[in-house]
């Protein structure tokens, strides 16, 4: 039995919108290949050819990124240019199998879906035909069967990439063999690995704690959120670790005060306020976290 994420990209006419399930605890599904492949749909019309139905229409391409979880820093989930009513959605394009599980959201940067796996790959399908303009395996993913507890197997990128467009520039966080959470940044164009640091903080352990939450880009810094794993085992705490680009140290901000009390909930993402406040959520129970702030070179 696999747990799978189900997700339809919609790039419409005049904007995008991504659909996808999301939850603490992923979707049970039948068997299937892990490398299924990402559906995207257009509200542009479908030419079909034959009872077949296939489409032989290239997808639209978006007038506006969508280059973090929910749209922008302030999570609203909403762009200005996106489909007037679900029922002018339709599929345009079916890409080719991936390498593993997706549970981030896709991105979509100018004319590239930026797609990433628990296979600790980054893959950018062009937006208009789903091929593959490029991909990027970042190393070697986690085997559930090794962690204490938790439901991904294995366990590779999970958490929704950030992509700084003026920079050209995509971030994403991976869990890596040796068990290790490392911060890769890649070249937009290309795919190319420019740098790594783990953000694993002083005591933490990686194989209880689950960087879920999706990254987040602040006045310079790449904020990466931390919780526990299905199951809630061993002394996880929430945390914040900001990393400062390109500088790429990074400081350890916030940290919840009891044990298992997560800072970011699994699935959530850090948000920010304007002007920029210190938030936290905590479990039930537990009080709001504690500003702890550690600075360390990799």
């Amino acid at each position: 039995m696999t747990y799978r994420l189900v997700l339809r990209v919609a790039v419409v006419a005049l904007g995008i919108s991504v659909q996808a399930v999301a939850c603490a605890s992923p979707v049970k599904r039948p068997a299937a290949s892990p490398s299924a492949g990402i559906a995207v749909a257009s509200t542009a019309r479908v030419a079909t050819s034959g009872p077949s139905s296939t489409s032989t229409t290239r997808g639209v391409r978006s007038t506006a990124d969508w280059v973090t979880y929910f749209h922008d820093s302030g999570r609203s989930g909403v762009a200005a240019d996106g489909p007037a009513a679900a029922a002018s959605v339709h599929r345009s394009w079916v890409s080719t199998r991936l390498d593993g599980d997706v549970y981030a959201q896709p991105l979509l940067v100018g004319n590239l879906v930026i797609v990433a796996t628990e296979n600790d790959t980054v893959y950018a399908l062009d937006a208009g035909s789903g091929a593959i303009a490029w991909k990027t395996h970042l190393g070697t993913p986690v085997p559930g069967a090794s962690l204490p507890c938790g439901n991904v197997d294995p366990v590779g990128i999970t958490s929704t990439p950030v992509v700084d467009s003026a920079a050209r520039r995509i971030y994403a966080v991976g869990l890596t063999e040796p068990v290790r959470h490392q911060l890769f940044v890649l070249d937009l164009a290309t795919g190319s690995l420019i740098a790594s640091t783990s953000v694993d903080a002083p005591g933490a352990d990686p194989t209880v704690h689950n960087q879920r939450g999706a990254l987040a880009l602040d006045q310079g810094n790449v904020i990466v959120p931390f919780g526990g794993r299905y199951g809630d085992c061993g002394n996880y705490h929430g945390r914040l670790v900001v990393v400062p680009v390109p500088r790429m140290t990074w400081d350890h901000r916030a940290r919840s005060p009891s044990r298992r009390g997560e800072l970011v909930a699994s699935g959530h993402h850090p948000a920010r306020s304007s002007p920029p406040t210190e938030r936290s959520s905590s479990r039930p129970g537990t009080r709001p976290a504690k500003a702890a702030t550690t600075t360390a070179t990799p």
